[in-house]
């Protein structure tokens, strides 16, 4: 049977059949863009480039009291026991997420990333903020990937038209050339961090290999 973290309409938290300590107080999913600092030729320094959208975040904020059960210390230690575990490998499991919440955001499935605790001065409760991130099998993002390049195969006239969310970056990054040869190829772009879409952009030919002997070129682009 499948892993799997609950949250139900009453406040709890189940991984699994096991009811967690506590009671949500709130759920926060958080899914920031991805950038790079990238070098533009014929400007000043760098420049932030977008690079599509980093592993979303989950933080479940649960309350801890001391009851006649047991302290807010112990319902803690439970927390920590149950989600600090790995695998036969020493990984760390991934679960399915029954959350409606994650549903909306099209999350499924995510690791356990840390467990952060809050206790006020005198108080004999604990705040605790469990972390969980967006898990994405390899094979989901190898698809992606591959229909990403699908949708930007090189047109027979050398030319792409610029789509939604497109940089110069990642054209040129698609295509295997580097970015100042990019930006060289195509001097009716006044601002290469500005491109719309619609726009066509002119793709040169990649630069054949270096003869033996020769000094290679070097290039802007190599990480």
């Amino acid at each position: 049977m499948a892993r799997e973290i609950i949250t139900d309409d009453f406040g709890q938290v189940k991984l699994g059949e096991q009811v967690l300590p506590g009671v949500i107080q709130q759920i926060e999913i958080e899914c920031n863009v991805r950038v790079d600092m990238e070098e533009v030729p014929g400007q000043s320094g760098s420049s932030k480039q977008p690079q599509g959208y980093e592993d979303a975040k989950i933080t479940i904020r649960i309350v801890l009291p001391t009851d006649e059960e047991s302290n807010c210390y112990s319902k803690v230690a439970e927390l920590e026991r149950s989600f600090k575990k790995v695998d036969s490998q020493a990984k760390p499991y991934v679960y399915r997420i029954v959350n409606k919440h994650a549903a909306a955001r099209g999350i499924s499935q995510v690791v356990y990333q840390g467990l952060r605790t809050t206790e006020g001065n005198g108080d004999d409760t604990i705040t605790a903020e469990i972390s969980l991130l967006e898990f994405k099998p390899v094979v989901v993002k190898t698809e992606q990937i591959t229909a990403k390049k699908a949708t930007t195969a090189q047109p027979a006239d050398g030319q792409y038209v610029v789509k939604k969310g497109d940089t110069m970056w990642g054209i040129a990054r698609t295509y295997g050339i580097s970015l100042a040869d990019l930006v060289k190829a195509n001097p009716q772009i006044e601002n290469p961090n500005l491109i719309y879409p619609g726009q066509r952009i002119n793709i040169p030919a990649k630069k054949q290999a270096v003869a033996a002997g020769s000094s290679p070129a070097v290039d802007d682009d190599v990480v």
